[in-house]
């Protein structure tokens, strides 16, 4: 639904935080989380929250040195990643 959505409202950052957060933290989901929020990254550059849902996605495809390098961006900007993980 929320992908629907965003095609509706291309410009809603919390459409789309919803939209990475329903695709990282569905356990029955098949196949890569890191493709869908990549393009959600690309979109939304300046967002910490997708960056770090970016992190958790990178950390379910055991990733965890490019999990780290993006929570460490989201620091670089100001955020502490705690608030969303």
């Amino acid at each position: 639904i929320f992908d629907q959505l965003l095609r509706e409202h291309p410009r809603d950052v919390l459409i789309a935080r919803r939209l990475a957060q329903a695709i990282v933290y569905n356990d029955q989901r098949v196949g890569l989380c890191t493709e869908p929020l990549d393009l959600l990254i690309r979109r939304f550059p300046d967002d910490v929250e997708l960056d770090c849902l970016y992190a958790v996605a990178l950390i379910r495809e055991n990733r965890p040195i490019e999990a780290g390098q993006q929570l460490d961006l989201a620091r670089r900007k100001g955020f502490d990643p705690a608030v969303v993980i």
